[in-house]
Protein backbone atom coordinates (compact mmCIF):
# COMPACT_ATOMS: atom_id res chain seq x y z
CA UNK A 1 0.00 0.00 0.00
CA UNK A 2 1.30 3.45 -0.95
CA UNK A 3 0.05 6.86 0.09
CA UNK A 4 1.50 9.68 -2.01
CA UNK A 5 1.10 13.43 -1.48
CA UNK A 6 2.38 16.07 -3.87
CA UNK A 7 2.37 19.86 -3.62
CA UNK A 8 3.76 22.60 -5.84
CA UNK A 9 3.36 26.35 -5.75
CA UNK A 10 4.45 28.79 -8.42
CA UNK A 11 4.37 32.56 -8.06
CA UNK A 12 5.74 34.35 -11.14
CA UNK A 13 5.93 38.00 -12.11
CA UNK A 14 6.63 39.35 -15.59
CA UNK A 15 7.37 43.08 -15.67
CA UNK A 16 6.76 43.41 -19.41
CA UNK A 17 4.52 40.68 -20.75
CA UNK A 18 3.88 40.90 -24.50
CA UNK A 19 0.80 39.09 -25.77
CA UNK A 20 0.89 36.95 -28.87
CA UNK A 21 0.23 39.13 -31.95
CA UNK A 22 -0.06 42.25 -29.76
CA UNK A 23 2.24 45.26 -29.21
CA UNK A 24 0.75 45.73 -25.72
CA UNK A 25 3.32 45.26 -22.96
CA UNK A 26 1.97 45.02 -19.41
CA UNK A 27 3.10 43.67 -16.01
CA UNK A 28 1.60 40.33 -15.08
CA UNK A 29 1.59 38.13 -11.99
CA UNK A 30 0.42 34.51 -11.98
CA UNK A 31 -0.07 32.25 -8.95
CA UNK A 32 -0.60 28.51 -9.40
CA UNK A 33 -0.97 26.02 -6.56
CA UNK A 34 -1.55 22.25 -6.73
CA UNK A 35 -2.21 19.60 -4.08
CA UNK A 36 -2.46 15.94 -5.08
CA UNK A 37 -3.19 12.96 -2.82
CA UNK A 38 -3.26 9.36 -4.03
CA UNK A 39 -3.76 5.99 -2.33
CA UNK A 40 -2.60 2.88 -4.22
CA UNK A 41 -2.61 -0.82 -3.41
CA UNK A 42 -0.99 -3.79 -5.17
CA UNK A 43 -2.94 -6.99 -4.49
CA UNK A 44 -1.58 -10.43 -5.42
CA UNK A 45 -4.57 -12.46 -6.64
CA UNK A 46 -3.02 -15.90 -6.83
CA UNK A 47 0.25 -16.96 -8.40
CA UNK A 48 -0.56 -15.67 -11.90
CA UNK A 49 -2.60 -12.52 -11.29
CA UNK A 50 -2.05 -9.20 -9.55
CA UNK A 51 -4.15 -6.08 -9.37
CA UNK A 52 -3.12 -2.46 -8.92
CA UNK A 53 -5.92 -0.10 -7.92
CA UNK A 54 -6.25 3.25 -6.25
CA UNK A 55 -8.06 6.53 -5.76
CA UNK A 56 -6.79 10.08 -6.01
CA UNK A 57 -7.88 13.69 -5.57
CA UNK A 58 -6.30 16.89 -6.87
CA UNK A 59 -6.96 20.56 -6.26
CA UNK A 60 -5.62 23.26 -8.58
CA UNK A 61 -5.78 26.97 -7.74
CA UNK A 62 -4.95 29.59 -10.39
CA UNK A 63 -4.89 33.37 -10.02
CA UNK A 64 -3.93 35.84 -12.75
CA UNK A 65 -5.51 39.29 -12.97
CA UNK A 66 -4.06 39.72 -16.46
CA UNK A 67 -5.47 36.47 -17.89
CA UNK A 68 -8.44 35.52 -15.68
CA UNK A 69 -11.34 37.63 -14.43
CA UNK A 70 -11.38 35.86 -11.04
CA UNK A 71 -9.24 33.16 -9.38
CA UNK A 72 -10.30 29.59 -10.11
CA UNK A 73 -10.10 26.42 -8.02
CA UNK A 74 -10.63 23.11 -9.85
CA UNK A 75 -11.12 19.92 -7.85
CA UNK A 76 -10.52 16.63 -9.64
CA UNK A 77 -10.97 13.01 -8.52
CA UNK A 78 -10.04 9.66 -10.05
CA UNK A 79 -10.46 5.94 -9.52
CA UNK A 80 -8.22 3.49 -11.35
CA UNK A 81 -7.56 -0.25 -11.56
CA UNK A 82 -5.14 -2.31 -13.64
CA UNK A 83 -4.98 -6.10 -13.76
CA UNK A 84 -2.01 -8.18 -14.93
CA UNK A 85 -2.93 -11.79 -15.70
CA UNK A 86 -0.43 -14.42 -16.82
CA UNK A 87 -2.86 -16.68 -18.66
CA UNK A 88 -0.16 -19.26 -19.41
CA UNK A 89 3.65 -19.24 -19.67
CA UNK A 90 3.40 -17.68 -23.14
CA UNK A 91 0.57 -15.16 -22.72
CA UNK A 92 0.39 -12.05 -20.54
CA UNK A 93 -2.74 -9.86 -20.48
CA UNK A 94 -2.93 -6.33 -19.06
CA UNK A 95 -6.30 -4.64 -18.76
CA UNK A 96 -7.34 -1.55 -16.85
CA UNK A 97 -9.21 1.74 -16.78
CA UNK A 98 -9.34 5.10 -15.03
CA UNK A 99 -12.55 6.95 -14.17
CA UNK A 100 -11.98 10.68 -13.78
CA UNK A 101 -14.06 13.69 -12.80
CA UNK A 102 -12.02 16.58 -14.22
CA UNK A 103 -13.77 19.28 -12.17
CA UNK A 104 -15.02 21.02 -15.31
CA UNK A 105 -18.21 19.05 -15.75
CA UNK A 106 -16.72 16.06 -17.58
CA UNK A 107 -16.62 12.43 -16.45
CA UNK A 108 -14.08 10.52 -18.56
CA UNK A 109 -13.28 6.81 -18.76
CA UNK A 110 -9.80 5.88 -20.03
CA UNK A 111 -9.47 2.14 -20.74
CA UNK A 112 -6.31 0.27 -21.73
CA UNK A 113 -5.73 -3.25 -23.07
CA UNK A 114 -2.40 -4.90 -23.87
CA UNK A 115 -1.46 -8.47 -24.83
CA UNK A 116 2.04 -9.97 -24.91
CA UNK A 117 2.58 -13.38 -26.51
CA UNK A 118 5.93 -15.20 -26.37
CA UNK A 119 6.48 -17.21 -29.54
CA UNK A 120 9.68 -18.44 -27.88
CA UNK A 121 11.69 -17.23 -24.90
CA UNK A 122 13.52 -14.79 -27.22
CA UNK A 123 10.66 -13.70 -29.51
CA UNK A 124 7.64 -11.74 -28.28
CA UNK A 125 4.66 -10.21 -30.09
CA UNK A 126 2.63 -7.47 -28.45
CA UNK A 127 -0.49 -5.44 -29.18
CA UNK A 128 -2.16 -2.66 -27.23
CA UNK A 129 -4.96 -0.10 -27.39
CA UNK A 130 -5.75 2.77 -25.04
CA UNK A 131 -7.86 5.89 -24.68
CA UNK A 132 -6.71 9.06 -22.89
CA UNK A 133 -8.08 12.57 -22.34
CA UNK A 134 -6.61 16.04 -21.91
CA UNK A 135 -8.77 18.32 -19.83
CA UNK A 136 -8.92 21.94 -21.06
CA UNK A 137 -6.48 24.19 -19.22
CA UNK A 138 -8.07 26.78 -16.96
CA UNK A 139 -6.82 29.50 -19.33
CA UNK A 140 -8.42 27.83 -22.37
CA UNK A 141 -11.74 27.47 -20.56
CA UNK A 142 -11.84 30.81 -18.70
CA UNK A 143 -9.44 33.24 -20.41
CA UNK A 144 -10.28 36.93 -19.99
CA UNK A 145 -7.46 39.13 -21.30
CA UNK A 146 -7.02 41.86 -23.95
CA UNK A 147 -6.09 39.17 -26.49
CA UNK A 148 -7.93 36.03 -25.39
CA UNK A 149 -11.55 35.79 -24.21
CA UNK A 150 -12.78 32.23 -23.87
CA UNK A 151 -16.45 31.37 -24.37
CA UNK A 152 -16.06 28.20 -22.24
CA UNK A 153 -17.88 24.94 -22.85
CA UNK A 154 -14.79 23.17 -24.21
CA UNK A 155 -14.66 19.38 -24.45
CA UNK A 156 -11.59 17.39 -23.36
CA UNK A 157 -9.26 16.34 -26.16
CA UNK A 158 -9.48 12.57 -26.74
CA UNK A 159 -6.66 10.29 -27.89
CA UNK A 160 -7.09 6.73 -29.21
CA UNK A 161 -3.76 4.90 -29.49
CA UNK A 162 -3.14 1.50 -31.06
CA UNK A 163 0.13 -0.37 -31.45
CA UNK A 164 1.52 -3.71 -32.56
CA UNK A 165 5.12 -4.70 -32.00
CA UNK A 166 7.83 -7.34 -31.89
CA UNK A 167 10.68 -7.80 -29.40
CA UNK A 168 13.62 -10.10 -30.09
CA UNK A 169 16.24 -10.74 -27.40
CA UNK A 170 19.25 -12.67 -28.67
CA UNK A 171 21.43 -12.74 -25.59
CA UNK A 172 24.08 -15.03 -27.08
CA UNK A 173 24.76 -12.43 -29.79
CA UNK A 174 24.34 -9.44 -27.48
CA UNK A 175 21.52 -8.14 -29.72
CA UNK A 176 18.05 -6.79 -28.88
CA UNK A 177 15.59 -5.76 -31.64
CA UNK A 178 12.41 -3.79 -30.91
CA UNK A 179 9.98 -2.94 -33.76
CA UNK A 180 6.57 -1.32 -33.51
CA UNK A 181 3.87 0.19 -35.73
CA UNK A 182 1.32 2.62 -34.32
CA UNK A 183 -1.83 4.53 -35.17
CA UNK A 184 -3.00 7.45 -33.01
CA UNK A 185 -6.14 9.55 -33.43
CA UNK A 186 -6.51 12.79 -31.45
CA UNK A 187 -9.94 14.40 -31.68
CA UNK A 188 -11.54 17.61 -30.38
CA UNK A 189 -8.19 19.44 -30.42
CA UNK A 190 -8.43 22.86 -28.81
CA UNK A 191 -7.24 25.71 -31.06
CA UNK A 192 -7.58 29.49 -31.21
CA UNK A 193 -10.96 30.75 -32.46
CA UNK A 194 -11.09 34.45 -33.44
CA UNK A 195 -14.34 36.33 -32.84
CA UNK A 196 -16.37 38.01 -35.60
CA UNK A 197 -14.14 41.08 -35.37
CA UNK A 198 -11.08 38.78 -35.50
CA UNK A 199 -9.95 40.23 -32.19
CA UNK A 200 -9.84 39.06 -29.43
CA UNK A 201 -9.16 35.33 -29.78
CA UNK A 202 -11.11 32.58 -28.09
CA UNK A 203 -10.73 28.80 -27.99
CA UNK A 204 -12.77 25.99 -29.53
CA UNK A 205 -12.56 22.27 -30.32
CA UNK A 206 -11.59 22.85 -33.95
CA UNK A 207 -9.85 19.85 -35.52
CA UNK A 208 -8.63 16.26 -35.30
CA UNK A 209 -5.15 14.86 -36.00
CA UNK A 210 -4.14 11.40 -37.23
CA UNK A 211 -0.66 9.99 -36.58
CA UNK A 212 0.75 6.75 -37.88
CA UNK A 213 4.18 5.31 -38.45
CA UNK A 214 6.71 2.72 -37.45
CA UNK A 215 9.84 2.69 -35.33
CA UNK A 216 12.69 0.25 -34.77
CA UNK A 217 15.49 0.10 -32.22
CA UNK A 218 18.51 -2.19 -32.45
CA UNK A 219 20.86 -2.56 -29.49
CA UNK A 220 24.18 -4.39 -29.68
CA UNK A 221 26.46 -4.95 -26.68
CA UNK A 222 29.94 -6.33 -27.42
CA UNK A 223 31.20 -6.36 -23.83
CA UNK A 224 30.28 -5.12 -20.38
CA UNK A 225 31.46 -1.60 -21.19
CA UNK A 226 30.62 -1.16 -24.86
CA UNK A 227 27.29 -0.87 -26.68
CA UNK A 228 25.59 0.84 -29.60
CA UNK A 229 21.90 1.70 -29.96
CA UNK A 230 20.47 2.46 -33.44
CA UNK A 231 16.99 3.95 -33.77
CA UNK A 232 14.96 4.74 -36.90
CA UNK A 233 11.44 6.13 -37.26
CA UNK A 234 9.08 7.01 -40.10
CA UNK A 235 6.07 9.20 -39.31
CA UNK A 236 2.96 10.40 -41.11
CA UNK A 237 0.42 12.97 -39.98
CA UNK A 238 -2.72 14.60 -41.32
CA UNK A 239 -5.36 16.89 -39.86
CA UNK A 240 -9.04 17.43 -40.49
CA UNK A 241 -11.20 20.41 -39.52
CA UNK A 242 -14.09 19.13 -37.39
CA UNK A 243 -15.32 22.38 -35.87
CA UNK A 244 -16.65 25.65 -37.28
CA UNK A 245 -14.74 28.89 -36.53
CA UNK A 246 -16.77 31.74 -35.04
CA UNK A 247 -15.37 34.06 -37.70
CA UNK A 248 -16.26 32.81 -41.22
CA UNK A 249 -13.18 34.63 -42.56
CA UNK A 250 -11.08 32.05 -40.68
CA UNK A 251 -12.36 29.13 -42.77
CA UNK A 252 -9.71 29.39 -45.54
CA UNK A 253 -6.98 30.10 -42.96
CA UNK A 254 -8.01 27.05 -40.94
CA UNK A 255 -7.97 24.92 -44.09
CA UNK A 256 -4.47 26.19 -44.86
CA UNK A 257 -3.38 25.09 -41.40
CA UNK A 258 -4.95 21.68 -41.98
CA UNK A 259 -3.07 21.30 -45.26
CA UNK A 260 0.23 22.25 -43.59
CA UNK A 261 -0.39 19.95 -40.62
CA UNK A 262 1.38 17.06 -42.38
CA UNK A 263 4.68 18.95 -41.99
CA UNK A 264 4.33 19.33 -38.20
CA UNK A 265 6.22 16.06 -37.59
CA UNK A 266 9.54 15.03 -39.17
CA UNK A 267 9.04 12.45 -41.91
CA UNK A 268 12.23 10.59 -40.99
CA UNK A 269 14.24 10.58 -37.77
CA UNK A 270 16.98 8.42 -36.33
CA UNK A 271 19.88 8.22 -33.93
CA UNK A 272 23.03 6.25 -33.17
CA UNK A 273 24.32 6.21 -29.60
CA UNK A 274 27.76 4.70 -28.95
CA UNK A 275 29.00 4.07 -25.39
CA UNK A 276 32.43 2.73 -24.43
CA UNK A 277 34.02 2.24 -21.03
CA UNK A 278 37.64 3.34 -21.62
CA UNK A 279 38.89 2.43 -18.13
CA UNK A 280 37.13 1.34 -14.96
CA UNK A 281 36.39 5.00 -14.11
CA UNK A 282 36.33 6.72 -17.52
CA UNK A 283 33.44 6.46 -19.98
CA UNK A 284 33.02 8.00 -23.44
CA UNK A 285 29.78 8.30 -25.39
CA UNK A 286 28.85 9.85 -28.73
CA UNK A 287 25.41 10.38 -30.18
CA UNK A 288 24.40 11.17 -33.76
CA UNK A 289 20.87 12.51 -34.25
CA UNK A 290 18.97 13.07 -37.49
CA UNK A 291 15.58 14.75 -37.71
CA UNK A 292 13.69 15.85 -40.79
CA UNK A 293 12.40 19.39 -41.14
CA UNK A 294 9.39 20.55 -39.11
CA UNK A 295 6.84 23.26 -39.82
CA UNK A 296 4.51 23.78 -36.89
CA UNK A 297 1.15 25.46 -37.41
CA UNK A 298 1.60 29.26 -37.58
CA UNK A 299 5.37 28.99 -37.07
CA UNK A 300 8.51 29.38 -39.13
CA UNK A 301 10.01 25.98 -40.09
CA UNK A 302 12.82 24.14 -38.39
CA UNK A 303 15.46 22.90 -40.82
CA UNK A 304 16.82 19.36 -41.13
CA UNK A 305 19.03 18.44 -38.18
CA UNK A 306 22.18 16.32 -38.32
CA UNK A 307 23.81 16.76 -34.95
CA UNK A 308 26.56 15.04 -32.91
CA UNK A 309 26.80 15.20 -29.11
CA UNK A 310 29.83 14.02 -27.12
CA UNK A 311 30.28 13.15 -23.45
CA UNK A 312 33.33 12.17 -21.40
CA UNK A 313 32.66 11.19 -17.79
CA UNK A 314 34.98 10.25 -14.94
CA UNK A 315 33.58 8.53 -11.87
CA UNK A 316 35.20 8.48 -8.44
CA UNK A 317 34.57 6.62 -5.24
CA UNK A 318 32.18 3.69 -5.03
CA UNK A 319 29.05 3.88 -7.15
CA UNK A 320 25.96 4.77 -5.15
CA UNK A 321 27.85 5.19 -1.89
CA UNK A 322 28.71 8.28 0.15
CA UNK A 323 31.77 10.05 -1.19
CA UNK A 324 31.29 8.78 -4.73
CA UNK A 325 30.17 10.72 -7.76
CA UNK A 326 30.88 11.70 -11.33
CA UNK A 327 32.40 14.61 -13.26
CA UNK A 328 31.50 14.94 -16.95
CA UNK A 329 32.21 17.18 -19.94
CA UNK A 330 29.33 17.45 -22.42
CA UNK A 331 29.53 18.98 -25.91
CA UNK A 332 26.29 19.40 -27.87
CA UNK A 333 26.23 19.94 -31.64
CA UNK A 334 29.98 19.32 -31.66
CA UNK A 335 30.44 19.81 -35.42
CA UNK A 336 28.19 22.90 -35.59
CA UNK A 337 25.33 21.74 -37.79
CA UNK A 338 23.60 25.04 -38.53
CA UNK A 339 20.01 23.92 -38.06
CA UNK A 340 17.35 26.42 -37.01
CA UNK A 341 14.65 26.11 -34.38
CA UNK A 342 11.00 26.72 -35.27
CA UNK A 343 9.36 29.79 -33.76
CA UNK A 344 6.07 31.69 -33.64
CA UNK A 345 7.74 34.98 -32.71
CA UNK A 346 9.20 37.13 -35.52
CA UNK A 347 12.15 38.23 -33.38
CA UNK A 348 13.29 34.63 -32.92
CA UNK A 349 12.78 33.39 -36.49
CA UNK A 350 15.67 31.41 -37.98
CA UNK A 351 17.51 31.16 -34.67
CA UNK A 352 20.33 28.64 -34.94
CA UNK A 353 21.13 26.01 -32.31
CA UNK A 354 24.85 26.66 -31.80
CA UNK A 355 27.52 24.45 -30.31
CA UNK A 356 27.45 24.44 -26.53
CA UNK A 357 29.66 22.83 -23.91
CA UNK A 358 29.25 22.47 -20.17
CA UNK A 359 30.47 20.48 -17.18
CA UNK A 360 28.22 18.48 -14.88
CA UNK A 361 29.06 17.09 -11.45
CA UNK A 362 27.23 14.76 -9.09
CA UNK A 363 28.15 13.76 -5.53
CA UNK A 364 26.69 11.11 -3.24
CA UNK A 365 26.22 12.29 0.34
Amino acid sequence: VKLHYYHINRDSYDEALTHFFSPVSVPSRTIADRNDLELQQIAQLGGSNRLVWGIGVRSDYTESKEFLAVPYTINQSRLFAHDEWKINPSTLLNIGAMLEDDGMGHANTSPRLALNYHLTAQNTLRASASVAYRTPAVYEENANSPVYVSQGGLKPERSLSREIGYLGEFNALGVTLDIRAYNDQVSDIIFVDPALTYWPFGFANIYSAYHQGYESTLKYRWNEGGSVIVNFARQFMRCEATGTPTNPAMDPILQLYMDECQFAVPDYSGSILLTQQLTHDLQFSAGYYHQGSIKMIAATPQSVMNRVDLRLAKSFGKSGQAGGGELALVVQNAFQDNYTKYSIQPETDNVQFDRRAYVTASFNL
